[in-house]
Order: structure tokens, then sequence, then C-alpha cells
């Protein structure tokens, strides 16, 4: 299915897929929880929550 949305070609079934799915917390929060958790958290090329802020101000 990420194929085919990386491609545009969505079908109806995967549009309802990707609408039924549901975020409890946000990516921040998960991404901290998932960072606190190991001693070597794997690299990221997402920027860092900070970095954000400064670029939406």
């Amino acid at each position: 299915m990420l194929d085919s949305v990386r491609h545009g070609c969505l079908t109806d079934e995967s549009i309802n897929s990707l609408k039924s799915c549901v975020f409890k917390v946000s990516i921040q929060e998960k991404y901290k929880e998932l960072e606190s958790e190991v001693t070597n958290p794997p690299g990221c090329l997402l920027f860092k929550i900070d970095d954000c802020q400064k670029i939406n101000e």
C-alpha cells in the first residue's frame, strides 16, 4: 500500500484504510519515548523538535 501511496495510485480501499488509522500520541512524543527506552537511539534524518519550532516561527 505504501508503494501505491508514493506513486499516487490510491484505491478506495487504501484511502479508507488510511482514514481509519488513528494516532493517539504525537510523533514528537512517541520519538521521545522511544529515544528514552534505548541507550543508543538509531540515527534519524528528521529535524529535532527545537529546529521545527524555529522554522515555524
